[in-house]
């Protein structure tokens, strides 16, 4: 197996050599475009307030935990790549794996994305390809999807719920939720994330 991966962390070194909360940086594992990263890039920073992270694409590459691969199953544990993730991020940081392969939990047989708030999160590529079911490729529709599910794991990671509301914090199980939500938060979700985050630039 050779999944693909992107590593989002929340990083950046102050004059003092202290990491702070300034900079989501883009890590790519495997063999992703460049370009791709640079669209998931600038589309997720359309919708993110001012007061979040900034965004950057960087190279660097972090091995795959081949242990949560289960052959029985052709899936991957989600929470190999959150152990992973927690290894090689400081507590201060947060961080984003972007997995191409298809992941589970236990309560769930697969997965889009999972969080643990104020810390990490993974989001899985393979079931928001449409050539995953038999359709043709569309890469507009599938970075799309993409650029959902990382707004959707970020809002988790600081600290926003799932939300009623016509939002890309909506929860979704099915492929066609996905589709119906935006790519934006609602009102009040941004509302929250432009507080929460402007707080945590504060502290």
């Amino acid at each position: 197996m050779n999944p693909k991966v992107l590593f989002l962390t929340s990083k950046s070194i102050n004059g003092d050599n202290q990491v702070d909360s300034a900079v989501i940086s883009l890590y790519p594992f495997g063999d992703i475009d460049q370009d791709f990263l640079e669209r998931v890039k600038t589309n997720c920073y359309r919708d993110l307030p001012g007061s979040f992270p900034q965004l950057e694409v960087e190279d660097g590459a972090l091995d795959i935990p081949e242990q949560g691969y289960v052959e029985q199953r052709r899936q991957y544990r989600a929470s190999a790549f959150l152990t992973r993730l927690e290894e090689k991020s400081p507590e201060s940081i947060h961080a984003i794996g972007l997995v191409d392969e298809d992941l589970f939990t236990p309560k769930l047989n697969f997965v889009f994305g999972v969080a643990q708030p104020e810390r990490n999160a993974v989001v899985a590529l393979s079931r928001l390809k449409p050539q995953f079911y038999g359709k043709p490729r569309n890469t507009n529709v599938f970075e799309l999807r993409v650029v959902k599910e990382i707004l959707h794991e970020l809002g988790h990671i600081f600290r926003l719920r799932h939300c009623d509301n016509h939002c890309v914090m909506r929860f979704s199980n099915k492929l066609s939720q996905t589709d119906l939500k935006p790519a934006e938060y609602c009102e009040t979700c941004y509302t929250d994330l432009q507080a929460i985050t402007q707080n945590d630039l504060e502290r």
